[in-house]
C-alpha cells in the first residue's frame, strides 16, 4: 500500500489513492483526521461495517463503544510481533456474545503492549491479519456467518496455531451489562495535555526523546523542545527532578513507559504528553 516515497503522508489519502488506481469502479474517500470522542459518532454513523485497523488502545476502546451505541458492525485485528488476534462485533442484534468491555472491563494502561516500533513487526504478519480482517467483512457483507462473532481468534504465525476463544457476556460488563455506565478513558496522574503543562510550568521544560530520524521524517517539533533521544537513556535518568519536565515522543506510548519508570523511582516532576506529537 505504501513505498518510502510516502513516508510523511497521510496513509488514509494514499490508501484512497492506491485502491482507487486498482478498481476505479468504486468510490473511495479518504479522510485526514484523527478519531476522538468529539468527531466518533459523526464518522461511525455514515457507515455499515467498520474496520478498526490502529495500533493503540485509547481508540480502539472508543471506536468499539460507538458502534455498540450506533448498531454498527466492527471488525477488529491486531497484531503483535509474530502473532494477532481477529474479533467481529456485531451491534446490529442483540448481543449473542460478549463485547470488548466484557473482555476488559477496565481499558489497559498505555504503552502495557509494546507498539511496532518498540518491539517490530514483520511486513507479513499485518499482511496475513489485514487479509483475513478483510475477509471478515466480505463474509458480512455477503450475509454468512462467521465464529468469530462468539469467538476471539487467535493466530500464532510461528506455530501456524490458530485458536478460538469463547468471548460469553458478562451480566456486570459497565457497556452490555444489566446496568451499564460510561466507561471513562483512562489517564494516569502523569499524563499531562501541552497547552495544561505551559499553563501549570511556564518554567517548565520539554524533552523531544524521538530518534533523530523521526524528527526528519515526520515533524512536528518546536525548535523551543530541548532533544534526547531514547536511544541513550543516560541524560533522562540524570534530569533535574527540581524542575517540571514534560517528555514528548511519537504517539506517547514511550514517554509513559520512562516516566512511569521515573515517577517509581522518585522523579515526581516529570510528565508525559498523552498521544504525543501525532495528537498535537
Amino acid at each position: 500500500m505504501y513505498d518510502h516515497a510516502d513516508v510523511g503522508e497521510a496513509k488514509a489519502l494514499l490508501a484512497a489513492r492506491h485502491l482507487a488506481a486498482l478498481n476505479p469502479l468504486i468510490d473511495i474517500q479518504g479522510r485526514e483526521c484523527r478519531l476522538a470522542a468529539d468527531n466518533a459518532v459523526e464518522l461511525v454513523a455514515e457507515h455499515d461495517v467498520v474496520l478498526d485497523c490502529t495500533d493503540n488502545f485509547a481508540t480502539r476502546f472508543l471506536l468499539h463503544d460507538t458502534c455498540f451505541r450506533a448498531g454498527k458492525v466492527l471488525v477488529q485485528a491486531g497484531i503483535y510481533q509474530y502473532e494477532g488476534q481477529l474479533q467481529v462485533f456485531d451491534f446490529r442484534d442483540e448481543l449473542a456474545a460478549g463485547c470488548l468491555r466484557c473482555e476488559w472491563p477496565e481499558e489497559p494502561a498505555t504503552g502495557c503492549v509494546g507498539t511496532c516500533t518498540d518491539v517490530g513487526v514483520i511486513g507479513a504478519v499485518p499482511a496475513v491479519l489485514g487479509s483475513m480482517q478483510a475477509m471478515e467483512t466480505i463474509k458480512l457483507l455477503t450475509g454468512r456467518e462467521t465464529p468469530a462473532t462468539a469467538s476471539t481468534v487467535l493466530v500464532d504465525l510461528l506455530t501456524l496455531e490458530i485458536t478460538r476463544v469463547a468471548r460469553p457476556r458478562r451480566p456486570d460488563c459497565p457497556l452490555c451489562g444489566a446496568a451499564p455506565r460510561r466507561p471513562q478513558p483512562r489517564h494516569e496522574p502523569w499524563e499531562i495535555s501541552l497547552s495544561e503543562f505551559k499553563r501549570r510550568f511556564p518554567a517548565g521544560r520539554v524533552i523531544d526523546i524521538r530518534e533523530d530520524w523521526e524528527r526528519d521524517q515526520v515533524g512536528g517539533h518546536d525548535p523551543a523542545w530541548e532533544h534526547l533521544p531514547l536511544s541513550n537513556p543516560h541524560p533522562l535518568r540524570d534530569l533535574d527532578r527540581r524542575r517540571d519536565t514534560l517528555l514528548v515522543c511519537q504517539h506517547g506510548i514511550r514517554t509513559w513507559r520512562v516516566v512511569s519508570a521515573l515517577r517509581h523511582e522518585g522523579a515526581d516532576r516529570v510528565w508525559s504528553l498523552p498521544g504525543g506529537v501525532s495528537d498535537l
